[in-house]
């Protein structure tokens, strides 16, 4: 029986994979998974209980944990902790195999054309096939997945009941300023139309940028409705926003919100969002999404 360790950021998403683990191990299989937490929620609000609860063999990297005397395989969701690269060694001189599974702004922090040099260590990486140009230069193993970080939600029936909006709209997906929230609202604030914008500022929001965005909204020249969403939503009320609204709008450089993107697909819900893009070196590049 294989011993494969998952390492994963405390974070909503870490939910979903501990979910899915579950689900894993209910059924006949041939290695066993261990899922490890570096503490530090990443989007505002810690979810470990959450996360336990889900997959109970899970276990917090503080002080020492139990791990199989010589784990087969290890997977790092998302490298975005320095702990991550001396763990990295530590499995590596171990004989494990080293996996790193892409999250949305692992990528677009490093250069595709001068990759650093843990890379070199992998076994193999598994990556959304949307982000595959920037992984062109990568000599190893290359798995492509969707992404599975977030839950299996059944198709959302949209309401028939008239609502009292001519449309309702949703605007990004966080609070990160890459959401360029003020230049979409600066252009909806120009529609003669009676709007319902939703805004999810959930994490990643500075409280300098949402003094911002409430000085845009709360001038006397817009006049549309603004539901700022200030903590994370579950998984089927998410639904149930992309299911009553019109139009879904990521207006990020990068592109970004692929789990709120399939959400809003199941859901009926169309989306906009920019048919160019930046690459790392700073050119446009057709929006792979």
């Amino acid at each position: 029986m294989q011993n494969v360790i998952h390492i994963t950021p405390d974070s909503s998403h870490s939910v979903h994979l501990a979910k899915m683990l579950t689900e894993v191990e209910r059924q006949p299989c041939s290695h066993t998974d261990h899922l490890l937490i570096v503490p530090g929620a990443t989007h505002g609000t810690s979810v470990l209980e959450e996360i336990h609860r889900s997959f109970p063999r899970s276990q917090v990297l503080q002080g020492n944990i139990e791990l199989p005397q010589k784990p087969d395989v290890c997977i790092f969701h998302g490298m975005f902790n320095p702990i991550n690269i001396k763990l990295m060694d530590l499995f590596a001189s171990q004989g494990t195999k080293i996996i790193w599974s892409v999250w949305g702004g692992d990528l677009y922090r490093l250069d595709p054309l001068n990759l650093p040099n843990w890379t070199k260590k992998l076994y193999g990486i598994i990556a959304p096939d949307l982000d595959t140009d920037l992984l062109m230069h990568y000599q190893g193993m290359l798995f492509f997945s969707p992404n599975f970080y977030m839950p299996k939600t059944p198709k959302v029936e949209r309401p028939e009941s008239p609502s009292a909006f001519d449309l309702q709209i949703i605007v990004g997906n966080s609070g990160d300023p890459s959401n360029r929230h003020e230049e979409v609202l600066q252009v909806l604030m120009k529609s003669k139309l009676n709007l319902l914008i939703s805004i999810p500022l959930a994490y990643n929001t500075h409280p300098d940028y949402r003094a911002q965005l409430d000085r845009l909204v709360g001038s006397s020249s817009f006049s549309h409705e603004v539901n700022f969403i200030d903590s994370l939503l579950a998984a089927d009320r998410y639904s149930e926003l992309f299911s009553r609204s019109d139009l879904a709008i990521y207006h990020h450089p990068r592109q970004q919100g692929m789990g709120s993107m399939r959400l809003a697909v199941r859901a009926g819900c169309p989306i906009s969002l920019n048919f160019e893009i930046s690459s790392n070196e700073g050119k446009p590049r057709i929006n792979p999404c």
